[in-house]
């Protein structure tokens, strides 16, 4: 037994040197290495006993080297408490903090918050903060310094310290503006109202920053003028312009009716309409055509444009009565490839500009749903020529009875020449080669006194006849057009000529051999 414990007192008493020797090292390191070789050292500390520890870190207290402190505090965060703890550094920490770069204030700030939310239901921290902040004695830089971490004390106990101190000095304003920040209680938000109006710039703009911080919407009404506070005017004007929240998004709109500053509405405006909310488009539109400020009908202008959603194609159409409003409504409607606001389109067609109408047409040229044709189908007998023409061109896109037999019917009856080159150049569109056919061999009897008409129509057919069908069904056309007088149609026609037979069986070519003898030398040489 007696040489157990002879081994237990060794092993002891070593053990005991050893972290002498070491407390040893590291205070002569803390007291004369140079700081990078502090700064690497200093986490061996939490190797060291208890009453060692807090030795070392009296000394290193006692430089007053704010990162120094920063960098020893976590180590020693669970070992020391804060009355040994507070009162010797926070002097230090408040006092030089603001001296520091702005890496080192973070990492203070951070530290520091670690260490109180640590010891938060401490009784000693608790009164620690009440009787350095209340003290009247107490200088203004320690005050504000522990104003700053109130949010990690019990959120009753702030509130408390809080109520007593936010109508002091500007110095303790601002702090108290800056920390509420993190708290979402309605006191301290009137609180930050009522700094709102506060005589000194600095502690509105922080009363601002805090409000939007805690998301209180409900405020930004009493925030908006701020923006043509000369002193902070555009730092709240960024604030509110980076805002992106649906919710905000209403207290903004809702802002509108409001304010007649125009900078002020461009935010509302901005703001409001960043969520497209469809229930809003109205209002814009209302504010767009009543506006006489430039600046802020274009930017109405814009948000109305942005409204590209299917959701909105119902209020657009209500709107197009309007004849102010055509330039914005009719692209976005196309743009939303709006089906149902084509007899709106067709019904205000006569009265747009040409920019307007080269839109419309484009748009119904290129429609395939089946239901649009039925759109279409009560306007072919308008007397408006260019909107027939229009009508008729859409209505080819369409591989439907109805539609081929109102194209019929037009050929057969039209005397307008613009409503033939409308067919002729849409016969490309047709997706049934055999009216296709139909159509061109009716064209080509219409337009046979049309010199410009047939060249065009030639031109269509050119192209139609390089599809992969037989056209022998115009063998006999083509050939009676080699007897023209215009030397350019009778040169296209037998171009197309050969392109036809070529596709054509032996059969079917000697359909225009009892054509052969009523043909003039030139064309049968041809021939």
């Amino acid at each position: 037994m007696a040489k157990i414990i002879l081994i237990l007192l060794f092993f002891a008493t070593n053990i005991s040197i050893s972290l002498g020797q070491d407390y040893n090292s590291l205070l002569n390191t803390i007291k004369f290495a140079t700081k990078d070789k502090k700064l690497a050292e200093i986490k061996n500390i939490a190797k060291l006993q208890k009453k060692d520890i807090e030795l070392l870190f009296n000394e290193i207290v006692s430089q007053q080297d704010v990162e120094l402190l920063a960098e020893t505090i976590p180590i020693i965060q669970s070992v020391i408490p804060p009355q040994k703890v507070l009162p010797s550094v926070v002097p230090i920490l408040s006092s030089l903090q603001l001296q520091q770069e702005p890496v080192i204030q973070q990492k203070v700030t951070t530290v520091f918050s670690n260490y109180i939310s640590y010891y938060k239901e401490d009784v000693y921290l608790t009164d620690f903060f009440k009787e350095n902040i209340l003290a009247e004695t107490q200088s203004l830089q320690i005050k504000s310094f522990l104003i700053n971490y109130l949010n990690f004390l019990p959120s009753t106990t702030a509130v408390t310290i809080i109520k007593q101190v936010y109508n002091k000095q500007d110095v303790i304003r601002l702090a108290v503006a800056s920390v509420l920040c993190n708290f979402n209680d309605e006191e301290t938000k009137n609180v930050l109202i009522e700094y709102l109006s506060d005589e000194i710039p600095e502690v509105q703009l922080q009363s601002i920053k805090s409000l939007i911080a805690r998301k209180e919407w409900d405020v930004i009404p009493l925030i908006l003028p701020k923006i043509n506070n000369k002193f902070f005017g555009e730092q709240v004007k960024q604030l509110l312009l980076q805002i992106n929240d649906i919710s905000a998004s209403k207290k903004f709109f809702l802002s509108l009716p409001i304010f007649s500053d125009v900078e002020i509405k461009k935010v509302c405006v901005i703001q409001s309409s960043k969520f497209c909310d469809v229930t809003f488009l109205p209002t814009y539109i209302e504010l767009y055509l009543k506006e006489q400020n430039f600046e802020l009908k274009q930017l109405l202008r814009k948000t109305i444009e942005n409204y590209k959603i299917k959701d909105a194609e119902n209020i657009f159409i209500a709107y197009l009565e309007n004849k102010n409003l055509y330039n914005i409504i009719i692209p976005v409607l196309i743009n939303i490839n709006s089906t149902s606001a084509i007899p709106y389109f067709i019904k205000i067609y006569p009265q747009l500009d040409l920019e307007l109408k080269e839109k419309i047409e484009v748009f119904l040229k290129s429609c395939s749903d089946k239901e649009i044709l039925y759109y279409l189908l009560p306007y072919v007998k308008t007397k408006d020529s260019q909107l027939r023409c229009l009508i008729i061109s859409a209505i080819c896109s369409f591989d439907n009875p109805v539609a081929y037999n109102t194209i019929e019917k037009e050929i057969d009856t039209t005397k307008n020449k613009k409503m033939l080159e409308t067919i002729i150049l849409s016969l490309t569109k047709i997706k049934n080669y055999q009216y296709q056919l139909m159509f061109t061999k009716l064209l080509i009897k219409k337009c046979y006194k049309k010199p410009d008409l047939l060249e065009k129509l030639l031109d269509q057919l050119q192209y139609i006849v390089n599809q992969p069908y037989k056209y022998s069904i115009l063998l006999e056309d083509l050939v009676s057009l080699l007897e023209y007088k215009e030397p350019s149609i009778i040169e296209k026609s037998y171009s197309i000529l050969q392109s036809v037979i070529k596709k054509s069986d032996l059969a079917e070519i000697r359909t225009i051999y009892s054509l052969v003898p009523l043909l003039s030398d030139k064309t049968k040489k041809m021939l």
